[in-house]
């Protein structure tokens, strides 16, 4: 049972909790002694692709293969540690600078990085590796595990296969990362700061807005406006992001509620982005059935708008996941088609209602061919399903003009409007006039 307790059962490895202990206690020598001892997070790259390719017996079989290579290149006194999924922990015992690091460092990726041959599956694997040092970069255990984390993700971020060591930039970065935490918790509970913001969506064909996108703005108390770019990443990363998606839902049934005995906006359609961990939320559906019961509105007008990355994760979820929404009475879009990996065969099993083809492949449309042919596919695949299709990204009265005689009449763009407020938004619905470009 103590065998069980600090082992990994898969690779044989000690585990996560072995590692907690044997690092408080290397600390502790470390300290006395005054020596040094280095941590390297590895992280195998793409190792959810390789799972769900080739099946979690060759993932498996993966994993055992890295564990036996970590032990032929370490000393005796260093130790390895699995400590879930694709991760594993290395402590390098008595070093005195970084090279020694990147001794170790380099034989470990020249050891993984090749190619497998797994159950007659043939794929290529590379790993990616993040350094701390005790106690040059921190003495604080719980810190230096985080630091070497962060600096294993800042090679990730560089292009994967390769290290990273703990620095000054990083530190940096980390503290704005719990400074902008610590900020969006407070404008959640604020209510006055985190606003709704709408991209206008045009039929081109009755030359009329019949609904928007919605977006979160961030109106800073000190910065001013910000851009998703720079509170949505923290928000995903600290798992506000349910929050946040949350804050975004109600606020959206709201304005359907409040529009619906209008004359100019009751007919309007609302669609919100759902991030990936609010829709594997497992109390995602109820929230929808929360706020369905809350506000009584009718649930047609509101589209949910997953990625199609997201959406080909786990197929049978999504399709399960999906169909629940549908059968409240919800809408269903593909968002940033053409971005992701599904095929055709995935895509009939998925119940959606609209495809929304990605801005990337409209913003040359009108000088690149390989774009032209790509967004043709797409509109032909959308009439194949019999599914509406909205273009996303239009910015001149080229792409209009193309995407009309592509068969594509939904459009959403700065051609027409940047995202807007909402009295901006009512306003321009009730003028009519679709040349209000910001």
């Amino acid at each position: 049972m103590e065998y069980l307790a600090y082992h990994d059962m898969l690779t044989d490895l000690p585990n996560r909790y072995s590692f907690n202990e044997r690092l408080i206690a290397l600390q502790k020598m470390a300290k006395r002694e005054n020596k040094k001892f280095g941590v390297i997070y590895i992280d195998l790259d793409n190792f959810k692709f390789i799972n769900d390719t080739y099946g979690h017996e060759v993932g498996d079989e993966l994993l055992i293969l890295v564990a036996k290579s970590l032990k032929k290149i370490l000393r005796d006194s260093d130790f390895i540690f699995r400590i879930g999924g694709d991760e594993f922990v290395v402590i390098l015992t008595d070093i005195k600078n970084k090279n020694d690091v990147e001794i170790v460092i380099k034989k470990i990726i020249n050891d993984i990085t090749k190619e497998y041959n797994i159950k007659n599956n043939i794929f290529s694997v590379t790993c990616s590796l993040g350094v701390a040092i005790y106690p040059d970069d921190e003495e604080n255990v719980c810190e230096l595990i985080k630091y070497a984390d962060l600096a294993m993700y800042e090679a990730k971020k560089n292009g994967k296969n390769q290290y990273a060591f703990f620095n000054i930039n990083i530190k940096n970065m980390l503290y704005q990362f719990q400074t902008v935490t610590n900020e969006l918790k407070d404008a959640l509970k604020a209510d006055n700061q985190l606003l709704l913001f709408l991209q206008p969506r045009i039929d081109i064909e009755k030359n009329k807005i019949v609904g928007a996108e919605v977006l979160i703005r961030w109106n800073h108390p000190i910065k001013g406006f910000l851009p998703p770019n720079d509170f949505i990443p923290v928000a995903e990363k600290s798992d506000l992001i349910l929050k946040l998606d949350s804050y975004v839902l109600n606020k959206t049934f709201f304005l359907i509620k409040e529009w619906e005995n209008d004359e100019f906006l009751k007919d309007i359609n609302l669609s919100i982005n759902i991030s990936a961990k609010e829709f594997k939320n497992i109390n995602f559906i109820n929230n929808l059935k929360e706020c369905l019961n809350r506000y009584k509105i009718d649930p047609s007008k509101l589209e949910i708008e997953i990625t199609e990355t997201v959406s080909m994760e786990n197929i049978s979820y999504t399709i399960d996941t999906l169909n629940l929404i549908k059968s409240l009475g919800f809408k269903i879009a593909i968002d940033d088609f053409g971005t992701g990996y599904s095929s055709l065969n995935y895509l009939k099993k998925i119940p959606f209602d609209i495809l929304k083809i990605d801005k990337s492949f409209i913003m040359d449309i009108d000088r690149d061919k390989d774009d032209l042919e790509i967004t043709t596919l797409i509109i032909n695949i959308a009439k194949t399903f019999n599914k509406m299709l909205v273009a996303e990204g239009v910015e001149t009265k080229k792409h209009e003009i193309i995407l009309k005689s592509l068969g594509c009449n939904f459009v959403q763009g700065y051609f027409y409007s940047k995202p807007i407020n909402k009295e901006v938004f009512i306003k321009l619905v009730k003028s009519k006039e679709l040349d209000f470009v910001y």
